[in-house]
């Protein structure tokens, strides 16, 4: 029993720690904002795409620098057991907000933008996958809302932030790699696919070593 208390404890401590990188990361990334409005093609992420920015490319670029933080601040709130518990009304609302943003916005700018990926076909088709998997997540999470079966409920949609967290996850590994290995070609396509299924893989594990031993006969899941 006070082993399990300790790692419940170990628990909300690195569900903070996560919050914490989650929301330096994104202002990083909304700090890069001014070099888009007007657009600099000398900043990092607009270098050499001068030749297709304009027209449906750029419309699926402002549409989802704009949809994907709130989808994802918005989710970092949806995620927490504490609102969940207290403001059960605005809960679904916002559910319904999120339902919406990631399925018109998040999902369909992604794809487009797949198609224009740095470092090739390999990049572009791991983000494609991404955004049609996290799309599917988001409708299955949906529907069991709907059904009223809230543990298949959570089992999705905390899937489905799992997937909006590869955006945070992508610019760590890419730092990291620019300092380690700043010549490395692979690194980039390896964090288009590793920036979300590293972190499903892991979030797998983690959830079967509850059900293992903390919460053995209970329903219980992050």
């Amino acid at each position: 029993m006070a082993n399990n208390n300790r790692i419940r404890k170990l628990t909300r401590i690195l569900k903070w720690v996560v919050v914490f990188v989650i929301l330096k990361v994104l202002l990083g990334i909304v700090s890069n904002y001014p070099d888009y409005y007007p657009l600099n093609f000398d900043a990092d992420f607009l270098l050499g795409r001068e030749g297709h920015f304009f027209g449906a490319y750029g419309v699926a670029f402002y549409t989802h620098i704009l949809s994907t933080p709130c989808a994802l601040v918005s989710g970092m709130v949806l995620m927490n057991n504490a609102f969940r518990r207290r403001y059960a009304v605005q809960h679904r609302w916002l559910g319904r907000v999120q339902v919406i943003v990631i399925l018109i916005f998040v999902v369909p700018s992604s794809l487009w933008m797949s198609a224009y990926a740095m470092s090739g076909y390999l990049a572009g088709i791991g983000f494609a996958i991404l955004a049609l998997t996290m799309g599917f997540c988001v409708i299955m999470g949906w529907r069991r809302a709907v059904e009223k079966n809230f543990k298949a409920h959570r089992y999705w949609m905390t899937r489905c932030f799992i997937m909006l967290c590869s955006a945070v996850v992508l610019r760590l590994f890419s730092g990291v790699a620019a300092i380690l290995i700043p010549d490395a070609d692979w690194t980039y396509p390896f964090a288009a696919w590793g920036a979300w299924i590293i972190p499903l893989i892991t979030l797998e594990g983690f959830e079967h070593y509850q059900r293992r031993h903390i919460w053995p006969n209970s329903s219980n899941a992050i």
